[in-house]
């Protein structure tokens, strides 16, 4: 288990396009990556090796590790033949040759001639759990195209999980500019505005306790579609702020009375937090958005003591979400 002083990784988007860009044999493709303007969560020791695998059904295993320059991980995997279902997995290596993230996009679609981007989220396997519910994993996105012609259309596809298990996802995608046929199913088709410009796509999974996972692509759209076998790779680190505590002064409230409730909350990446209180009971926090605050519940709940859980829901600058609780007993007389 990692420590405080040594900040955990908690996702790692890997933009990944793929097509061809260099002569080539005829039938295939390739893919370039590199890895620049990096936001570590974890010292950039942590990670010493990054592979990446290409497969698929009727091919050869294609393997590449990518190389680092300064701190800039690159590379090209070149000969992809061209088809559907290809599996991309990317894998990172410590300095003892442990296994710190992996992730892996599927149904990958080569075209030859053509532009493909893709995003996987690289997880981390050694991170501790600290709450009672865990932030929903997106495991992979797509985009049929890296370039649009201005009101040419793409196809998007997202997949993603939550730990806890039965706990059901929702998505919900928003876009800069250009239109979506919906927002709220996994593969919706975008249409491209009519005019030359970068933009942004971003995609939020929600699960049913309000955890949320975000994750961003840019599409260029052109006046004159760019067809190309080139691979830009956007890598960003995150850590969502971890609630270690949350607790109260008295755990048995008398209806009218008002009890003292706090968060001891750690942001890895050292940001800015955002608070907010919210209760399960009616009643009123004195400082809702505030670290430490007073709750008076004005109705006493059904059901026996523990009945009224207050929720500590954290958030920071970039989206990353925690929420922790704790559970009160609201009573309407005093213990004799």
């Amino acid at each position: 288990m990692r420590g405080l002083g040594r900040l955990s990784v908690v996702g790692l988007l890997l933009a990944v396009i793929a097509g061809c860009g260099e002569e080539l044999p005829s039938g295939s493709g390739a893919v370039q990556m590199v890895f620049g303007d990096q936001e570590f969560a974890a010292s950039e020791s942590s990670v010493t090796r990054i592979q990446v695998v290409v497969s698929g059904l009727g091919i050869t295993n294609i393997e590449q590790d990518l190389v680092k320059t300064g701190s800039t991980w690159g590379g090209t995997v070149a000969g992809i033949p061209a088809g559907t279902n290809r599996i991309i997995t990317v894998s990172a290596y410590g300095s003892s040759s442990s296994l710190l993230y992996r992730g892996e996009a599927t149904e990958v679609t080569i075209v030859e001639g053509g532009t493909t981007l893709v995003a996987v989220t690289l997880h981390d396997l050694t991170a501790p759990q600290y709450t009672n519910n865990d932030a929903p994993i997106i495991d992979s996105v797509t985009l049929s195209a890296a370039t649009v012609e201005a009101g040419g259309q793409l196809t998007l596809g997202a997949t993603a999980h939550d730990p806890v298990p039965n706990d059901l996802v929702s998505y919900s995608w928003s876009a800069s500019a250009g239109t979506l046929s919906s927002t709220t199913i996994a593969n919706p088709t975008w249409t491209a505005p009519s005019s030359a410009q970068t933009v942004t796509l971003t995609l939020t999974v929600r699960d049913q306790r309000n955890g949320t996972s975000r994750a961003r692509v840019t599409v260029e759209v052109t006046e004159v579609l760019e067809v190309g076998g080139s691979a830009t790779i956007s890598v960003s680190f995150n850590a969502p702020p971890l609630i270690l505590l949350v607790t109260a002064n008295e755990g048995r409230i008398v209806l009218g009375q008002s009890t003292g409730v706090s968060a001891n909350v750690h942001d890895p990446d050292l940001g800015t937090v955002f608070y907010q209180w919210t209760s399960s009971c009616a009643g009123t926090f004195s400082s809702p958005t505030s670290q430490t605050s007073n709750f008076t519940p004005s109705a006493v709940p059904a059901g026996a003591c523990n009945n009224c859980s207050i929720t500590m829901t954290a958030r920071d600058p970039k989206g990353g979400t925690r929420s922790g609780s704790y559970f009160l007993c609201v009573v309407s007389t005093p213990a004799p």
